[in-house]
């Protein structure tokens, strides 16, 4: 694993890169924007055997304190990981957004359609009205999973993860 700190509008971003390198496409976690994933980076490279880039929020981890209340809206959110994709290079990428890390990756693949190779939405809002919306989208129910579901049922979450990437995304 390694650890950067990216410039962004006005602050600087704590990003955790970890996972395996040769992947076609990185895996960004939006994770929750009050929670760091330092934990997560080693368990989600192992799900989704890719490289992993995790960007703890203003005011999460090493992240800057945000300086308003303007810092902690989704749009800034937004903006910042746009600015961490560009600024270490990648391409396109895989947003997962977890628990409320999910709006978060929404309104990023409203505004950055071009950067996205992938969506994972993990969270314990019914999505099955979006997956309906969504053309060719994939739903899966983890039964008895509960708010973070990627600890909670690693097995089933890696299993599905996983044929979603490798048949959508890295197909």
């Amino acid at each position: 694993m390694t650890r950067q700190m990216v410039q962004v509008d006005g602050a600087e971003l704590d990003v955790l890169v970890g996972g395996h390198d040769e992947s076609a496409a990185a895996t960004v976690c939006t994770a929750h924007p009050t929670e760091s994933m330092d934990r997560a980076l080693g368990l989600l490279a192992d799900i989704t055997q890719a490289r992993v880039v995790c960007v703890n929020p203003r005011g999460v981890g090493g992240s800057s304190p945000p300086a308003g209340p303007p810092d902690s809206v989704l749009e800034c959110m937004v903006d910042d990981l746009e600015t961490v994709r560009l600024a270490i290079g990648v391409d396109r990428w895989v947003i997962w957004g977890m628990s409320g890390g999910s709006m978060i990756a929404q309104v990023y693949a409203h505004r950055h359609p071009h950067a996205l190779a992938g969506l994972i939405l993990d969270t314990l809002t019914h999505l099955r009205a979006l997956h309906q919306a969504i053309p060719g989208s994939t739903f899966v129910a983890i039964e008895g999973a509960g708010h973070v579901p990627v600890v909670e049922k690693p097995a089933e979450v890696g299993a599905a993860v996983r044929s979603f990437l490798s048949q959508r995304v890295w197909a």
